[in-house]
């Protein structure tokens, strides 16, 4: 990357420059807002105890929160109510979560209602960070693949962490439902499992006619990165999930480990997932996350309209959707055409996560999207410029063609990774590296 004499960025492949304005002009309206994580209590503690004591010195620690926030002007708290498959409310589908007492432990009071209330006093927008399929945090063979491992000791893993949870939790409940990746050895819950979308979609209907909450969206996390292998293209064999492409078929149940018998069972009745004939295991995945996607943008359209809300869907991505083909070689699996002008094996949702995310913009699935930009102006592999200029273009096509159909644009948010201002010793060199972003 060069930097111009005239203040610009050279974007990698086009030739094109990125202008960086000499002075800023801020919006009438913009959103200005920060994630708060609650998986392992990366941001806020566990509350200690259930007694009136624990839970003032929890709410004092909220607002402190939100006292900072508005030091830094900020109108927007991103608050993670569903970290692994859990709550941080009162939920009929969902127990508690572990990072805010102790797993499946009533904390005495409903966080999420006293939260938000809290938020709106400051005219602040209170949204809901959740993960749609997370069921354990920790993986199951954290030094080695799950491949290694003989089928009967996979099997009573999966069992062992399931027995773990508490019980109401939904994958305690279906464990037949419940997946374990290979490289990251994590338990999720299937995302082609229609039992699973209804699970998701109920969770969200409640969240949004219960709570008034501004909107609500989930990260990045879908589908689990698939182990690499010579020769083998991830997206017609299965290499992300435990027993790879050998899997017994026998596994079935509560034994069941990977998605093949899903992808089977589509095979022979497509008409059930609502889904044509043919797709390859990569295309399921994908266009099965699509519908759930379209259901979601359903279910809220419609409470939004019975109840007169306004609650807004959105989703914060990978960076990368995937890299373009035509600046890549051909035998790059990873590339795609009309991709970003982007390294060829960089990091992509609809590659790595089966994650379509520039679908789910250009179908307006979503309210807005906020692609995690956790780059600098220089990185080799996503250039920030590079990358950013190409979620604008595609945010911007897609509100032309929305705007001629009279319907609201998609927004677009870019997500900055600023814990790595401090954490990291080579992006941020340029003094001025967070200015120019």
């Amino acid at each position: 990357l060069r930097t111009t004499t005239d203040s610009g960025y050279l974007l990698n492949y086009t030739g094109n420059v990125v202008r960086v304005p000499v002075e800023y002009v801020v919006d009438s309206s913009e959103m200005r807002g920060a994630w708060v994580a609650t998986v392992w209590n990366n941001d806020v503690p566990k509350q200690k105890g259930t007694s009136e004591d624990a839970i003032n010195e929890y709410k004092e620690f909220f607002l402190d929160i939100l006292d900072t926030l508005e030091s830094y002007n900020m109108n927007t708290i991103f608050f993670q109510v569903r970290p692994n498959n859990d709550a941080f409310y009162e939920s009929e589908y969902n127990d508690w979560s572990e990072f805010l007492v102790a797993r499946g432990v009533n904390p005495g009071w409903d966080p999420l209602e006293w939260m938000i209330e809290e938020t709106h006093k400051r005219d602040m927008y209170f949204q809901c960070w959740m993960n749609a399929f997370r069921v354990t945090v920790e993986e199951q063979f954290p030094d080695n693949d799950a491949i290694a491992y003989p089928k009967q000791e996979l099997i009573a893993k999966k069992k062992e962490a399931i027995q773990n949870l508490s019980a109401k939790n939904f994958a305690k409940l279906h464990p037949e439902y419940v997946l374990m990746g290979d490289e990251d050895s994590k338990l999720i819950l299937n995302p082609a499992e229609l039992a699973v979308h209804d699970h998701l979609l109920n969770t969200i209907e409640e969240l949004i006619t219960k709570y008034d909450v501004d909107g609500f969206h989930f990260d990045d996390y879908f589908y689990l990165n698939a182990r690499s292998a010579d020769r083998i293209d991830p997206q017609l064999q299965n290499l992300a999930f435990a027993g790879g492409i050998n899997y017994d078929p026998e596994l079935t149940g509560e034994n069941i480990l990977n998605d093949l018998p899903t992808y089977k069972d589509y095979q022979e009745n497509p008409e059930k997932y609502d889904l044509p004939e043919g797709l390859t295991l990569g295309e399921f995945r994908r266009k099965s996350l699509n519908n759930l996607m379209k259901k979601i943008r359903e279910l809220v359209d419609r409470v939004n309209l019975t109840l007169g809300k306004n609650v807004e869907y959105g989703s914060k991505p990978a960076a990368v959707w995937q890299s373009n083909s035509e600046n890549c070689s051909d035998s790059s699996q990873k590339a795609a055409e009309g991709g970003s002008n982007t390294h060829c094996g960089a990091y992509s949702s609809n590659y790595d996560l089966f994650a379509d995310t520039k679908e789910w913009v250009e179908a307006g699935y979503v309210d807005w999207i906020s692609p995690q930009v956790y780059y600098d102006m220089a990185n080799r592999t996503v250039p920030y410029a590079d990358i950013v200029t190409w979620w604008a273009d595609i945010v911007n096509k897609t509100n032309a063609k929305r705007e001629a159909e009279g319907l609201k644009p998609v927004k677009m948010y870019v997500a900055h990774g600023i814990y790595k201002y401090h954490a990291s010793t080579s992006e941020y060199n340029d003094i001025n590296e967070v200015t120019y972003q």
